[in-house]
């Protein structure tokens, strides 16, 4: 398992009323990034399963 470099909010949208924020997720060791919706209200991860390797889009 890697460790998390840095969690950035890179963007925020509002859907449905509700504002969902996109944090990007670094990793120590590993050239990728990971992006993950965020209900701002809460802070909870939207999508617990799993992250994205690009910025999810809107549609």
């Amino acid at each position: 398992m890697s460790t998390i470099a840095s969690e950035t909010i890179v963007g925020e949208h509002v859907v449905f009323g509700r504002v969902i924020q996109i944090q990007r997720t670094t990793w120590i060791g590993h050239a990728g990034l990971s992006y993950d919706l965020i209900d701002a209200a809460s802070g909870g991860v939207l999508a617990l399963v799993e992250s994205w390797d690009a910025y999810p889009s809107l549609e």
